[in-house]
C-alpha cells in the first residue's frame, strides 16, 4: 500500500516579518499564525541614535533621504536584533512608515445615476468605480498639495478600499446587481510622495526583501477594533507626530495627523533643566511611569504645562476645522500616549471639543489584543500597539 507522507507531515507554519518605522523609534517582530492567534516569535526595538529627523524640502519631518538613511538602517538593525528569526523567505513582510510619509485619508463620494431603475451590471460598475476613485484621488492630492507645496501629480496612491456603500440611504455590500439613484461611498486611500516610494522600492530590492506590503495603522484599526469598539476616537501619540482616527458605527470615518509628540515634551525638559536629550527622555519616561520623587514629579508637571496645552491646541484646531462630532470613548496609545498630562487635559477640557457626552478616556496597551500569543513577553506597553496594528493591517 502506498502512503503519501506529504499529506501526513504537518506543514511548518509560515512566518511574517513586521517593521514599524516611526519618527523616533523602529520596532520589529516576527510572528506566525496558529489558528486564530498570532504567535510572536521574536521582537526588538531601537531608538534612532541621533534624532536624524528634520524638516525636508517638502516641509515633512524626515532625514535628508528618509528611504536611504532611515529605512535601510532600520531594516539592517532589525536583522541584527532578531538574529536567527530574521530570514529572506517570509510569507509576507509588513512595513508601516511615519504618518507624514505614508498618509491615509478617508474620502466620501457620491454618484447619481440617471437610470435609477436599471440594475447595475459589471460594465456600469467599473465606470462608477473609475469615476469615484479618480475624483477621490484628485481631491486628496490637491489637499495634500496645499499643505505641503508638492504638486498633485507627485503623489502615488498605493491602496484604495471601499469601506462601505449606501444606495438611496440603505447600506449594501456591493453595487453590482443593485439599482437606485443616489450612491454613497466611504473610501480609504493611502498616499506617498512618488520619489520617496521609488527610493523605498530600490532599498527593498537591494536588500532582497519580498513580498513587501506597506501598511497604514488605520487598516489595522479597522480589522482589530471596529467591531468591539464601533464608536471610538483613537489617538496615537508618537515621537514627533500625533495621529487621530475616528470610528463610527463600526466604520472608519476620519484619519488625520498633526506635528506634536513626545519629543516636544522631552525638548521642554531639556531646555528648562539644561539636561541632555537622553536625560530628558529618561525623566519623561520615569514621570510617565510614576517613578520620580514627589518634588521632581511636581517640577516635571510644571514643565509639561506648556507642551500639553500646545498639544491640545493642535488637536482642537484639527478637529474644529471640520466640526467633527466625537463619540464618548477615547482610546490613547503610542510611545508617548502614557504621558499622564495628555489624558488629564482631555478630561479637563473635553467641553472645548465636540463630544456627544462626557468622554471615557483610556490608555490602551497590547492587552487589548486578545488574539496575540507573545512568546517573547516583551509586548506589554502602549508603545507596542502600533506594530500590533500593522500585523492586522493586511488580510490574507
Amino acid at each position: 500500500m502506498f502512503i503519501d507522507f506529504s499529506k501526513i507531515i504537518k506543514k511548518k507554519p509560515e512566518k511574517y516579518l513586521v517593521l514599524d518605522i516611526g519618527t523616533s523609534e523602529v520596532k520589529s517582530l516576527v510572528f506566525q499564525k496558529d489558528k486564530n492567534y498570532f504567535v510572536v516569535l521574536a521582537s526588538s526595538s531601537s531608538n534612532f541614535s541621533s534624532s536624524p529627523l528634520v524638516k525636508d524640502e517638502d516641509g515633512m519631518i524626515e532625514s535628508k533621504d528618509f528611504s536611504r538613511d532611515i529605512i535601510k538602517k532600520t531594516i539592517l538593525e532589525a536583522k541584527e536584533l532578531l538574529g536567527k528569526e530574521f530570514q529572506n523567505n517570509y510569507k509576507k513582510i509588513l512595513i508601516s512608515l511615519p504618518a507624514d510619509v505614508l498618509r491615509g485619508r478617508v474620502s466620501f463620494q457620491n454618484f447619481h445615476r440617471k437610470q435609477s431603475e436599471k440594475i447595475i451590471n459589471k460594465i456600469e460598475e467599473k465606470k462608477i468605480f473609475d469615476q469615484i476613485f479618480k475624483k477621490a484621488k484628485k481631491e486628496i492630492s490637491e489637499d495634500f498639495s496645499k499643505k505641503t507645496g508638492i504638486m498633485p501629480k507627485e503623489f502615488s496612491f498605493l491602496d484604495i478600499k471601499i469601506l462601505d456603500i449606501k444606495i438611496d440611504g440603505y447600506e449594501t455590500p456591493k453595487i453590482l446587481g443593485y439599482k437606485g439613484n443616489n450612491l454613497e461611498f466611504n473610501i480609504f486611500i493611502t498616499v506617498i510622495v512618488k520619489h520617496r516610494f521609488d527610493n523605498f522600492k530600490k532599498i527593498l530590492k537591494s536588500l532582497k526583501l519580498k513580498p513587501v506590503y506597506l501598511i497604514h495603522q488605520a487598516e489595522g484599526l479597522i480589522n482589530v477594533f471596529a467591531k468591539e469598539y464601533p464608536d471610538t476616537f483613537f489617538i496615537d501619540i508618537g515621537g514627533y507626530l500625533t495621529q487621530i482616527f475616528l470610528i463610527k458605527n463600526g466604520k472608519l470615518k476620519k484619519v488625520k495627523e498633526f506635528e506634536w509628540g513626545g519629543e516636544d515634551f522631552s525638548q521642554a525638559i531639556s531646555q528648562v533643566l539644561g539636561v541632555s536629550k537622553k536625560r530628558a527622555n529618561l525623566l519623561k519616561e520615569k514621570y510617565s511611569n510614576s517613578l520620580l520623587s514627589e518634588n521632581v514629579r511636581r517640577r516635571i508637571k510644571e514643565i509639561f504645562n506648556l507642551p500639553t496645552n500646545e498639544w491640545f491646541f493642535n488637536l482642537k484646531s484639527e478637529l474644529l476645522k471640520e466640526n467633527i462630532l466625537l463619540p464618548s470613548l477615547v482610546l490613547i496609545f503610542g510611545g508617548s500616549g502614557v504621558i499622564p498630562d495628555i489624558k488629564e487635559v482631555l478630561e479637563k477640557r473635553y467641553e472645548e471639543l465636540l463630544f456627544i457626552s462626557e468622554p471615557e478616556i483610556k490608555i490602551i496597551s497590547s492587552k487589548y489584543f486578545q488574539m496575540i500569543k507573545d512568546n517573547t513577553n516583551k509586548l506589554i506597553d502602549s508603545k507596542d500597539v502600533p506594530i500590533l496594528l500593522t500585523c492586522w493591517g493586511l488580510k490574507d
